[in-house]
């Protein structure tokens, strides 16, 4: 695409859209392998991984929680489900916060690049 677009227009493209549902499409028959059901399985979990790096929301977070069960880190699945918790209340908790995170405001930026967001506990 020519000129600079913002994230939030490429997710939106019409481009995108039919790329990925094509990509859903070429998945479903890769199922019958064992192989390829492991590999399809670690790229959902690479996904998780991207969605709570860009964006730290609830919904990733969410689904991190079953991977982190799994691997046995029972005090991070108890400070992290608290943590959800907080997070699910926070619109009724704490407006003007949640109106700064759903606004971008919710990492340290020490650069304009769109994956250079850092979580606080990581800038301290």
């Amino acid at each position: 695409m020519p000129g600079k677009e913002s994230v939030a227009n490429m997710e939106t493209s019409e481009t995108i859209c039919e790329i990925a549902n094509d990509l859903k499409k070429k998945k479903l028959p890769l199922q019958s392998s064992e192989t390829s059901k492991l590999w399809l399985a670690y790229h959902e979990m690479v996904q998780t991984v991207r969605m709570l790096i860009g964006a730290d929301r609830t919904k990733a977070f969410q689904e991190c929680l079953v991977i982190v069960a799994a691997a046995g880190h029972h005090n991070y699945l108890k400070s992290g489900y608290k943590y959800l918790q907080n997070m699910l209340t926070l619109p009724s908790d704490n407006p003007p916060v949640y109106e700064l995170f759903q606004k971008g405001q919710f990492g340290v930026r020490r650069s304009d690049r769109f994956w250079a967001g850092l979580g606080s506990d990581l800038v301290i």
